[in-house]
C-alpha cells in the first residue's frame, strides 16, 4: 500500500488520491489510501521522507509520536534537531555531494529487516516526539510572552 500522510477532507482525499494515481502509473489504484495520523500506526513502521529541501516538517515529530522510525535525507539542518542518527531514526547522507536513492535503500532496508533495532528506534522516536508535544511547546511560547 502507498500511504498518503497528510490531513483530508473528503474533497481534498479524492483529488488528493487521484493525484497520488497519476504519480504511481502501474499501481493498482485501489492501493492508494489516504492516511489521517492517527490511524498511521496501525499501517505504517517507517516514514520514507525523500525531500531534498525542507524546514522543520511536522510529519517527523508526528510520525515519531507513533512510534513510525523516519528515514531522511540529510537536506535540511532541523533534521539534527530531531533526529539522532541510527537511535531514533535515520539521516541519509550526501554520496560525493549528491543524495544516492541506492544508500536510501541500503538505510531503509537497514531499519525494515531489524526488527529488534527498529522496536528500540521507534521507543525513542516515541521518547523524543515528547519534546514537540502540544504541552511542552505551550510552556515555550508562554517563557516568549512573559518576556514580551
Amino acid at each position: 500500500k502507498i500511504f498518503c500522510t497528510k490531513y483530508i477532507t473528503d474533497t481534498y482525499y479524492t483529488n488528493y488520491r487521484l493525484f497520488q494515481i497519476k504519480l504511481t502509473p502501474g499501481v493498482d489504484p485501489e492501493s492508494v489510501i489516504g492516511v489521517r495520523l492517527p490511524i498511521i500506526k496501525a499501517f505504517a513502521k517507517e516514514l520514507v521522507k525523500t525531500s531534498e529541501y525542507e524546514g522543520f516538517p511536522l510529519v517527523l515529530a508526528e510520525c515519531m509520536s507513533f512510534g513510525v522510525v523516519p528515514i531522511v535525507y540529510d537536506s535540511f539542518s532541523a533534521v539534527h534537531d530531531i533526529i539522532n542518527d541510527g537511535e531514533n531514526g535515520a539521516i541519509v547522507p550526501k554520496v560525493n555531494g549528491e543524495f544516492s536513492t541506492a544508500v536510501y535503500a541500503n538505510s531503509l532496508r537497514n531499519v525494515m529487516t531489524d526488527d529488534d533495532k527498529r522496536d528500540l528506534m521507534a521507543q525513542a522516536a516515541i521518547e523524543t516526539s515528547k519534546t514537540y508535544s502540544i504541552e511542552n511547546i505551550y510552556k515555550e511560547w508562554e517563557k516568549v510572552f512573559a518576556i514580551v
